[in-house]
């Protein structure tokens, strides 16, 4: 009989210290100790176990690793999220870990709100605009940038944030400016803002104060310079008075019209029934007689002229103020 309780001894001695060997081995089950917060914030894009419990134990590795468990994608910067406790034990489990071996008891809910900080409506407006007035080749002066609509203060994820404005289009002068304004939060985006802008520019334009006849040279009193819109200015627009030394009017101008290029044209230099003078110049012989312009005709106009010698009608190409040259020549 003592020899059996003897053996019996020794197998019970044994086995304790065949367990106690194995727990020196593994990494202790109840080694992280969690206490959730009903209440959580995180900054988001994602939710971290780390984020909603408190996490304590005697290894810091362990600790880091359960801390990262991924626990879902964050609400919207300012918005709030609830995680049942359904969803938090799938979550955990799909990590690799039972709640129950860990000892973890799992709440019913926890709400979960993202941080947020707020852009205001002025600091995009103020940006857009400098971009805008940047990419315009006027004063800033004579420049004014409008956004169609009225813009709202943004929330965005906390961090230091950027706008960036890009033009798809570049920037219309007339018509509407299509515009992206980007937000960027901590080095991610964060908001895409698209805007509509008016980009307008006022610019020197000529008007007519008194009738102007066909073929008469504009004077200084026939006109005043004002600032006129870019959009609202018709094509070909005249933006100072230099042409109108050189150019004379080609129909009746009306006042307050607005003078273009086309109202304009070159006066002859030749006039019909004016004396020219027909020159032939070759580098080897020059030959000149006199004619009688047929036609008024502007240089390189070709016109009928006729030699007064010899009374003989021919073309001739008008080369300066009263000089031609036969064709052929």
């Amino acid at each position: 009989m003592a020899l059996e309780v003897n053996g019996y001894k020794s197998k019970l001695f044994s086995g304790i210290v065949s367990i106690l060997f194995f727990l020196t081995l593994c990494p202790a089950v109840f080694a992280a100790t969690l206490v959730w917060q009903e209440q959580a914030t995180v900054a988001g894009p994602a939710i971290q176990l780390g984020d909603l419990a408190l996490l304590s134990g005697d290894d810091p590795d362990r600790l880091d690793v359960l801390r990262a468990v991924n626990m879902g994608r964050a609400a919207a910067p300012g918005q709030t999220s609830y995680l049942t406790g359904d969803i938090l034990r799938a979550r955990i489990m799909a990590a690799g870990i039972d709640p129950m071996v860990e000892g973890w008891t799992i709440p019913e809910r926890v709400t979960v709100t993202t941080l947020s900080q707020i852009v205001p409506g002025e600091a995009i407006t103020q940006k857009v605009t400098q971009v805008l007035m940047g990419q315009v080749p006027y004063p800033p002066a004579d420049v004014t940038v409008k956004i169609r609509g009225s813009l709202a203060e943004v929330p965005i994820p906390v961090g230091a944030y950027e706008i960036k404005v890009k033009l798809p289009n570049g920037v219309r002068l007339v018509g509407p400016t299509q515009v992206a304004a980007e937000i960027w939060a901590s080095g991610r985006l964060a908001k895409t803002i698209y805007l509509v802008c008016d980009v307008q520019v006022q610019v020197q334009a000529i008007i007519v104060t008194s009738p102007v006849a066909p073929h008469k040279f504009i004077t200084p009193a026939d006109i005043t310079v004002e600032k006129r819109s870019l959009a609202s200015l018709p094509v070909r627009a005249l933006k100072d008075d230099s042409a109108l030394r050189l150019y004379w009017t080609r129909r009746t101008i009306s006042p307050g019209t607005v003078l273009t290029e086309d109202m304009l044209d070159i006066p002859p230099v030749v006039t019909r029934n004016s004396p020219v003078t027909i020159t032939v110049d070759n580098g080897t012989i020059y030959i000149s007689a006199f004619g009688l312009a047929m036609q008024d005709g502007r240089p390189g106009d070709i016109i009928r002229v006729q030699n007064v010698e010899t009374k003989r009608i021919i073309l001739a190409k008008v080369q300066a103020k009263g000089t031609v040259v036969p064709l052929g020549w």
